[in-house]
């Protein structure tokens, strides 16, 4: 019914796509404005419409948008941030994966790397259901010796039955080199075997998070 945007401004906006599916427009259905530093991270939570922004000062925003279905156009109401009955988990730029209850909003439990593996060329980590940590590995091989950073991690759509997982990745020669890399990889997680790479070099530029419901 709609996706949402992240953006330096500070503000997560939501798209009504079938608006968009009639006419191309610039205006969004609502702009969310509570956040205090840039966004850099947003996603959907299953089966209810919300969605997790996450801010360089660390913040955590869950919010519901309110929908009407009625007539040809869905009516959208108020934004609200909420406490709702799932669990959210995410991963913090010190190698940290946690578990939030967002219902009481309390952390129901944190996964973190031994120290000699915490840096900024993040490892992935498969965590057992007892929460013990099975594998291992760091991603952007085909950039070695490059300064990497992990920017998100999806299951693949099409391959793999749920065992491939595909890591999108940034990579420059040194922190001040102002040309990056970009590669998407196709892991193999059971195996821990790299099965595709792409990559695309392109100056540096402002990024944007999004997601959909």
């Amino acid at each position: 019914m709609f996706f949402i945007s992240a953006s330096d401004d500070k503000t997560v906006k939501v798209w009504d796509t079938a608006r968009l599916e009639r006419n191309v427009t610039s205006k969004p259905r609502h702009t969310y404005g509570q956040h205090h530093a840039r966004v850099k991270c947003v996603c959907m939570l299953e089966s209810v419409h919300c969605f997790a922004s996450a801010a360089d000062d660390g913040s955590l925003h869950v919010v519901r948008v309110h929908i009407t279905q009625g007539g040809a156009l869905p009516k959208y109401n108020k934004l609200q941030v909420i406490h709702t009955s799932s669990n959210l988990v995410y991963a913090t730029t010190h190698s940290i994966i946690t578990i939030l209850d967002l219902r009481t909003m309390r952390v129901v439990q944190t996964y973190g790397e031994p120290p000699p593996l915490r840096s900024h060329n993040l490892p992935f980590s498969g965590i057992g259901a007892s929460g013990l940590l099975l594998k291992s590995w760091h991603a952007g091989v085909a950039s070695t010796g490059r300064f990497v950073r992990i920017h998100q991690c999806v299951v693949h759509p099409s391959k793999g039955r749920g065992k491939w997982i595909m890591v999108t990745v940034e990579a420059s020669k040194r922190s001040t080199d102002r040309t990056f890399t970009n590669l998407v990889e196709v892991w193999d997680i059971e195996k821990a075997v790299l099965v595709e790479t792409f990559s695309h070099s392109d100056l540096w530029r402002e990024r944007t998070a999004t997601g959909a419901a």
